[in-house]
């Protein structure tokens, strides 16, 4: 349906003139259903953030599932561009909204939660197979097609443009980033999953977040009555899970404060929140 009122929009554009669309796909989101497009569950390699069992594993297989549906849907927007001549001056930004409805993902101030695609293609005008690791917020699309476009940025815009980062993906466009975590959803605020109250700030090396709730439990979003929860919970129950899964998710009392070392535990398990050696560095987050 998408890429139908896609073509249909291009119909609408007068010859020449220029055009801003924004097209939106579900997947990959929960339910995941594209169950033709998903890989042998047995198969996979399971990203070491995760649990490796049998349900864990099936949740992975269906959002690569979704991942894959999506990635021909988006090859029939780029052939559509393709067909009617429109790729040599056209701006493409392929990106996500949040991050994937998973373990410490969705719904968290984590870098699964946090963490989006961001994919820029204009030809004549950005490097090919590139990446950069600058630090972008979702604020700084306006500013970015407004400094493509040839038109100044508005003062109280507060994102930064990034086209710089297509000749120069070394650019800084900022040094630290900020998020935040409120309610989800239109549920009652029983849990977590529903309402968390919890900030972030980060930059390259660290992350420092802050849990304003943290006598709360963490619940996920979108999966709480979920197989794949479901076994975390058995596995809590009876004793027997891994470690680094049952400090994180079912510690009696979340801490109020979180410091990760992003370069040396970019899955954010050992929290150096209170440690003399890093006082200067959560001093300074918590300033930010």
């Amino acid at each position: 349906l998408a890429v139908e009122q896609f073509r249909e929009f291009l119909d609408l554009v007068p010859g020449g003139k220029p055009f801003f669309i924004q097209v939106n796909f579900h997947d990959p989101h929960r339910d995941f259903t594209a169950y033709e497009y998903e890989p042998d569950p047995t198969t996979i390699k399971m990203p070491s953030s995760m649990p490796d069992n049998k349900e864990f594993r099936a949740e992975q297989a269906g959002l690569y599932g979704e991942i894959n549906r999506l990635d021909e849907n988006v090859g029939y927007v780029l052939k559509e561009l393709e067909k009617r001549n429109l790729t040599d001056n056209t701006l493409i930004v392929f990106m996500g909204d949040n991050g994937s409805a998973l373990l410490r993902g969705k719904g968290t101030l984590y870098d699964c939660g946090l963490h989006v695609p961001l994919i820029v293609k204009w030809k004549g005008k950005t490097k090919k197979n590139v990446d950069s690791y600058s630090l972008f917020s979702g604020e700084d699309l306006g500013p970015t097609f407004l400094d493509a476009a040839g038109i100044g940025v508005p003062e109280y815009m507060s994102g930064k443009s990034f086209v710089p980062t297509f000749t120069d993906p070394d650019y800084t466009v900022r040094d630290e980033m900020f998020a935040v975590r409120v309610s989800h959803g239109s549920g009652l605020p029983r849990s977590t999953d529903h309402f968390d109250l919890s900030r972030t700030v980060f930059t390259k090396d660290y992350k420092l977040i802050y849990n304003v709730l943290w006598q709360e439990q963490y619940y996920p979003v979108d999966f709480v009555n979920m197989p794949s929860w479901k076994s975390l919970e058995e596995l809590h129950n009876k004793g027997i899970l891994e470690a680094k899964f049952e400090e994180t998710i079912f510690p009696e009392k979340r801490p109020m404060f979180e410091l990760y070392d992003l370069r040396n535990d970019p899955d954010e398990f050992v929290n150096l929140s209170g440690r003399p050696e890093y006082k200067s560095i959560e001093d300074s987050l918590k300033g930010k």
